[in-house]
């Protein structure tokens, strides 16, 4: 497969991609070939003109057989389109078709059959552990794309810490809801007024920051 344009690339990504009803053919593209070639193509070609700009998708794989299970992005509503990008992970679009994929080493990887093959995260903060994922697959001038990331283990945690610092509370959290796709760690500053009225449990606030201020 020599050097093309990466429009070339996404027609044969378009054609070939794998599914459960696809009918024997011989001579298979290598996707995992094409799409290194697609995206050093894109690179070559495009990246220089478009560094920085959203790129669209062109396309998504919908509930259908043969080709059409592609549906145009013009086709999807707005509201649909939305759920799509600003979604949190439990967005159900009637239309279209979730994906079964693999989080490694924050990279997404969409299974089809025996084929692992990578894809790019629409919202790279979505990609927080490693597990079994699903995801509406998309396809743009660089390569497909997942959206709406969801993770398949339901378990969550939370987990905190309070500490004094001089006359600021330090509140850190971590958590991790995988339907959700919430995964955050943060570290916010209250004074001790504030703490008081966050926190509506009998603590004596003024007793926690003593025994706390010992770990600093």
């Amino acid at each position: 497969m020599q050097d093309r344009r990466p429009e070339f690339y996404l027609l044969i990504l378009l054609l070939f991609w794998p599914d459960d009803v696809q009918p024997a053919i011989t001579n298979l593209p290598n996707l995992e070939q094409c799409l290194r070639k697609m995206r050093h193509s894109y690179k070559s070609k495009y990246q220089k003109y478009l560094r920085g700009r959203y790129l669209l998708p062109l396309f998504f794989l919908a509930k259908r057989k043969g080709l059409q299970r592609l549906i145009y992005t013009s086709k999807l509503s707005q509201t649909d389109l939305e759920r799509l990008t600003e979604g949190d992970g439990s967005e159900e679009i009637k239309d279209l078709q979730r994906i079964n994929g693999q989080v490694r080493d924050h990279k997404v990887f969409a299974i089809t059959g025996q084929k692992q093959i990578q894809v790019t995260p629409h919202d790279r903060a979505s990609v927080c552990k490693q597990g079994r994922v699903s995801f509406y697959l998309g396809f743009n001038i660089r390569g497909p794309v997942a959206y709406n990331i969801r993770y398949k283990d339901k378990r969550y945690f939370l987990s905190i810490t309070m500490r004094s610092r001089r006359e600021s509370w330090f509140y850190q959290g971590k958590c991790q809801k995988s339907e959700l796709l919430c995964s955050a760690e943060v570290e916010v500053a209250f004074n001790r007024e504030t703490l008081k009225e966050i926190f509506s449990f009998n603590h004596n606030v003024e007793q926690m920051g003593k025994e706390n201020a010992k770990m600093d």
